[in-house]
């Protein structure tokens, strides 16, 4: 099934972990791809995430979002059963027992999973809002409203600094998810998913599909967003249109992590910006690939670099799609 998430483990960079909403848990040790356990008690995997202190732990989150309003979701999509904890790197799973259905329904639909920079704290957005744990996910607490429930992510180096997303909505935090504050300047609907610049903590892109397929930027860590271009319809008319019925199933953005201005967005075809979102061009055509020619698989939902990416000699970046996992060695070529 579609790719949602792209772990790479700390403790092995050269191993690669990929969740399926549909098969679970797949890992690549250098030799050969193969699952890590067909027997978890949901294979709809949604969200991964690496504890980056320590850093054997991966967690994954369970159940696939397909639709939703800004009311909170439409269940339309494979449910869940909660958040599993590997703590070996990803080989064997258990599941976090607070999480599960028979505990909680709040991690039915697990969108996206987050751990602070000094790992104290990991964070989910689910189809009930951003629940925060303190304790590796034994206890967790209702930090902020379902309708910012479809993307958690915790800057990469500030422990402080947390943006959330959801339906024509965005928030941020200061004090590493504890209380979150509205952000300004987005449109009140459509689907938005956010990125960190790790270069510039102060810099943050959010996705938005409000039926145009807009990019947007903040330049005060996720308080106020604006449009860094003219007009409207950007994407939606690079894309052909696609966006507009698209983008509330395809839709993630990446932010280079030693270039704040290079930006690319996912949703039925590849977009970048190397001007720090003031233009875009297709990078990845899904007409072309049905073609034949060199490109990408459509309908993007992640997109992961190397923690040691460079743009110089480190240049790999991960996309996760509907057609499965797939790779660019170099941006610029």
């Amino acid at each position: 099934g579609p790719i949602r998430s792209i772990v790479i483990p700390p403790q092995h960079p050269d191993w690669l972990l990929i969740g399926s909403v549909g098969g679970g848990v797949w890992i690549s040790d250098t030799t050969s791809w193969h699952p890590a356990n067909d027997f978890m008690a949901s294979l709809a995997i949604g969200a991964m995430v690496a504890d980056p202190v320590q850093s054997n732990i991966i967690y994954a989150g369970t159940g696939e979002f397909l639709a939703g309003t800004a009311e909170g979701f439409v269940p339309d999509g494979l449910r869940g059963n909660g958040i599993f904890k590997s703590t070996d790197s990803g080989q064997i799973w258990s599941p976090l027992l607070a999480t599960q259905l028979s505990a909680s329904i709040d991690f039915t639909y697990v969108n996206r999973l987050a751990v602070l920079a000094d790992g104290s704290a990991l964070l989910a957005a689910t189809g009930t809002g951003v629940h925060r744990s303190t304790n590796g996910g034994n206890d967790w607490t209702l930090v902020s409203h379902p309708r910012l429930a479809l993307d958690v992510k915790a800057h990469p180096t500030v422990v402080t600094q947390v943006l959330a997303s959801g339906f024509g909505s965005a928030a941020y935090s200061l004090n590493g998810g504890v209380v979150f504050s509205r952000s300004h300047g987005l449109p009140e609907s459509g689907r938005v998913e956010v990125a960190w610049s790790a270069s510039n903590p102060l810099i943050a892109y959010a996705s938005v599909d409000n039926n145009n397929g807009e990019v947007y930027k903040s330049v005060d860590a996720g308080a106020n967003f604006t449009k860094p271009y003219t007009g409207n319809n950007l994407l939606a008319a690079l894309d052909g249109g696609q966006w507009v019925s698209q983008g509330d199933y395809d839709n993630v953005i990446w932010v280079n992590p030693v270039n704040p201005d290079d930006v690319v967005v996912g949703g039925v075809d590849v977009f970048r910006s190397t001007d720090g979102g003031t233009s875009f061009s297709k990078i990845g055509d899904w007409a072309q690939y049905q073609n034949n020619a060199v490109s990408v698989h459509a309908d993007h939902h992640v997109i992961v670099a190397p923690r040691d990416y460079d743009g110089v000699i480190t240049k790999t970046i991960w996309f996760g799609n509907d057609g499965g996992l797939f790779r660019v060695d170099d941006l610029n070529l």
